[in-house]
């Protein structure tokens, strides 16, 4: 039993992860689909990953505040970095 519960304590940090990971994707992706039609590619990139850490950091805020039912992980931010680095590595080359 305790070997099931140590695989789904696993299973589940690595879904957190990948829950992160596709977040930071998702909202970067959003806000530059937004601003690309108000700013150049690059300051608009800039910009919307600017906004995607301030949200993957206010996640880790509220986390903290509410230590009840959420645990502050700085692997989730990292996550979500990774996230928005794929996106921009995706833009650069497209745009470029």
């Amino acid at each position: 039993m305790k070997i099931i519960i140590a695989f789904a304590k696993l299973v589940a940090s690595r879904a957190d992860y990948l829950l992160h990971h596709l977040a930071g994707q998702d909202i970067a992706l959003l806000f530059f689909a937004i601003l690309v039609h108000f700013l150049r590619w690059g300051w608009a990139l800039l910009a919307a990953d600017a906004i995607a850490i301030l949200f993957l950091i206010g996640k880790e805020v509220w986390d903290y505040f509410h230590p009840k039912t959420q645990s502050v992980e700085k692997n989730d931010i990292f996550s979500g970095l990774a996230g928005i680095a794929i996106v921009d590595i995706c833009i650069i080359l497209i745009c470029i």
